[in-house]
Parts: C-alpha cells; structure tokens; sequence
C-alpha cells in the first residue's frame, strides 16, 4: 500500500528520533553524562522527597490533635512542630545528599565530559 503522502521535514526529523530511541545501537557519551547527572539527582531527590511527605503527614497529625481532641492540645503542639522542623530539614536535606552523589560520580563525569569535549 503505497501512499503520496509527502512528510514534512519536522515530521521526517521526529520519525527519526523515534527510530533511535527504539534501535538499540551504542550508547553515545553523552547520553552515559546525562544518565549519570539524572541518577545523582534522583538518588539526592528520592529521600527528601520521601523525608518531606512524612513531615508533612506528622505535621497535619498535630493539627487534626489540635483541632479534633482538645484534650490532646499539648501533645498536639509537639507532633505539629516536630513535623514542622523536619518540613524545615527538606531542603537541607536534599542539596546535602546532592553534594554527596554529585561527589560520588564526580570522576566518571570529568572523564566522559573531557573525551566529549576534546573530541
């Protein structure tokens, strides 16, 4: 089934794109960087991400003992601000392990970065 169909350059570009995405050829060093950027951003995201939504859940914890059960204001505070520092620490957190990853794959980056570079 032949068609007269004439694509566009855009369209031609973006079914190329896709065929290299599916074809399993040698991985360009430029992709290994990319990955390796990715994974360290994850690996420093994943846990102050997870660290965060657990504040957040123990902070809305003091507030439903706050506002629910009055006889619980007190302990109701505590977990609130308990929650409410460790809202706090996310950030912190976060960059901390960042530096560590960035750290950890520090020389397989400057590697692959110089041979892209130089050519």
């Amino acid at each position: 089934m032949e068609s007269n169909y004439t694509y566009s350059p855009r369209e031609v570009e973006e079914a190329r794109a896709i065929r290299r995405e599916f074809i399993r050829g040698e991985e360009k060093e430029i992709d290994r960087l990319r990955a390796l950027k990715r994974r360290a951003e994850r690996r420093a995201a994943i846990p102050a991400i997870s660290f965060g939504i657990l504040s957040t859940l123990v902070f809305g914890g003091g507030l439903c003992l706050i506002m629910l059960m009055e006889e619980f204001l007190a302990l109701g505070i505590v977990v609130g601000v308990i929650g409410l520092i460790g809202m706090a620490l996310v950030y912190p957190l976060h960059n901390s392990r960042l530096e560590r990853e960035r750290a950890r794959v520090e020389e397989d980056v400057r590697t692959l970065a110089d041979s892209i570079i130089e050519g």
